[in-house]
């Protein structure tokens, strides 16, 4: 392969040495764990007593390791409050796909009440909280009640890209455009 190499003129040396460079670049990117973009809204949801502001922030963007949950999801919020607990502990971060469709009995979503958002337990009687201390939501007690999204899972602390991976995923996303 060398001695080929040698009797290349400049030009088809040149073509090789930046073959060989395209190749070493897709070998690292491919033994880099892939990134996914997704937004945090810093608006936290409420797991007990709801934010009355209106859901308009447009939230910020995260970086993180791509999986199945976080490749189905469209953003992330963080839960504030022990309605929800002990599956949903206070200040952890739930992956959301937002949905238009409803949602089946007991699957967990996020729902904008009256202005608020809340993560809650649907059931046909009305929105309910995992811990047992709390009421049921029903329905009928408020003027608006709409759902956001499903809940697909909790977002693992270790499913934050470090400084350096987000760093190199923005040039890669810089290059591209």
């Amino acid at each position: 392969l060398i001695d080929g190499y040698r009797q290349l003129s400049q030009g088809h040396r040149h073509a090789v040495n930046r073959m060989v460079d395209t190749l070493l670049e897709v070998q690292a990117a491919e033994s880099c764990p892939k990134i996914r973009k997704l937004t945090f809204f810093e608006r936290s949801l409420a797991a007990g007593i709801g934010d009355p502001t209106e859901f308009e922030d447009e939230g910020e963007p995260i970086f993180l390791y791509a999986s199945e949950a976080v490749d189905r999801a469209d953003c992330v919020f963080s839960v504030n409050g022990d309605s929800m607990e002990p599956k949903y502990p206070d200040h952890c971060n739930v992956l959301v796909k937002f949905t238009d469709e409803p949602l089946g009995s007991g699957d967990i979503g996020i729902f904008q009440v009256d202005g608020a958002l809340y993560i809650k337990q649907y059931q046909s009687d009305g929105l309910h909280s995992l811990n047992k201390h709390f009421k049921i939501m029903r329905r009928k007690s408020y003027d608006e009640v709409k759902t956001i999204g499903r809940v697909i899972g909790i977002l693992p602390d270790s499913d934050f890209a470090t400084s350096a991976e987000i760093q190199d995923f923005q040039a890669q996303e810089n290059q591209q455009e």
